[in-house]
């Protein structure tokens, strides 16, 4: 059961995902003066991966039932949401 409702939650926070992109790519746009393409590429590669390692471990850690299965699926969107959020603050217009 613990499995399949940490699944489910998984579903319905990747859903959200899309939201969490866009809100970091927009203040990551213009943190960079040179290099913008190449550097916005790097920041977008580390951010996925960090995103997919939180998202992995969280998971194992709600199947193996040390994490309730809601916060196993829904911590690293709210973390990455706080994280974009404070970056989009403090972003340069």
């Amino acid at each position: 059961v613990r499995q399949a409702l940490t699944d489910l939650y998984r579903k319905l926070s990747f859903a959200c995902t899309p939201l969490i992109v866009a809100l970091i790519a927009s203040s990551l746009g213009s943190a960079f003066r040179k290099n913008i393409l190449l550097m916005s590429l790097l920041a977008a590669l580390v951010v996925s991966v960090l995103y997919y390692v939180l998202q992995m471990v969280t998971g194992i850690l709600a199947k193996n039932g040390v994490i309730p299965p809601f916060a196993g699926a829904w911590i690293p969107f709210l973390l990455f949401l706080l994280v974009g959020g404070g970056l989009f603050r403090t972003a340069r217009t």
